[in-house]
């Protein structure tokens, strides 16, 4: 907790610096503002893909087998020879 409160206590005085036009400050909070942008909406396409595949799973569009098997051994291409 005292890490996460000196991080955020960095990044407070960082975007004060910002806001007081320090142009390496604006920059640094663009690019922190960028990151934190990306994960979050990674984070709610992860959570929209996974609430979507088990919401198609419950409603019986998803099987749990593969489309290409077929319930039975595939066929052997190569006769097995005996050993010399």
């Amino acid at each position: 907790m005292l890490l996460l409160t000196t991080v955020m206590a960095f990044l407070a005085l960082v975007a004060e610096f910002a806001r007081r036009g320090s142009v390496p400050a604006r920059a640094a909070v663009i690019v922190v503002l960028g990151l934190a942008t990306f994960f979050m909406l990674s984070a709610v396409l992860v959570v929209f893909a996974t609430f979507w595949s088990r919401l198609r799973r419950k409603s019986g569009g998803i099987k749990g087998e593969s489309p290409f098997a077929e319930h039975r051994p595939p066929p052997r291409l190569v006769q097995p020879e005996e050993p010399v």
